[in-house]
């Protein structure tokens, strides 16, 4: 069972925590009050798809929040030098036995918290990172005009990472477009 829901910078979600009653939870708003997304968020960091698609084919500007993007842009506008938008999605589960084998305790609780969980995070790529810095020299006219995160161009710079069942995924968005296949490792 899941005992808490972290979401920063997806969608309509700049910082969200949600610790769902163990028994049963009914999700009720108005249109674009965050139901959907917030079931999006879920099966992204569960299985890393959304819509029946991966991650990989739907990774759109679209996915980060537009708040954090805008504080961006205003950064950047004013000269300083602010980190690029990123997304995470953490799922704490239950302390079961049957559970064991995702526990850990790399998440963002404070004070840590050892617990099994899940979480897809997605950043920028330091591979690619004179590619970010040329697109930051750009004009951000775009940037502003769409009121997204990131340009295809910029999106394509992206890591893609998730834990899952002892393994840890870590894809690289190469090519607009394209992407290497994933990589599997045992995690620590």
């Amino acid at each position: 069972m899941i005992t808490r829901i972290h979401i920063r910078g997806y969608r309509i979600y700049k910082d969200f925590n949600l610790f769902p009653n163990p028994k049963m939870n009914i999700l009720v708003g108005g249109n674009d009050a965050g139901k959907s997304t917030l079931m999006e968020a879920v099966s992204l960091a569960l299985n890393g798809r959304i819509g029946g698609r991966s991650v990989l084919e739907e990774l759109n500007p679209h996915w980060f929040n537009t708040e954090l993007v805008q504080e961006f842009v205003a950064q950047r506008t004013a000269g300083k030098k602010p980190a690029l938008p990123e997304i995470l999605i953490e799922l704490y589960l239950r302390d079961d036995d049957e559970l064991q084998v995702l526990c850990g305790a790399v998440n963002t609780a404070v004070p840590t918290h050892a617990c099994p969980g899940v979480f897809l995070r997605i950043f920028p790529n330091e591979e690619y990172q004179d590619m970010l810095d040329d697109w930051l020299k750009a004009p951000i006219e775009s940037f502003i005009k769409k009121g997204t995160a990131l340009e295809a161009t910029a999106a394509a710079a992206f890591y893609v990472a998730a834990t899952r069942a002892r393994q840890s995924l870590a894809i690289v968005i190469d090519k607009v477009g394209t992407s290497t296949l994933p990589v599997w490792a045992p995690s620590p």
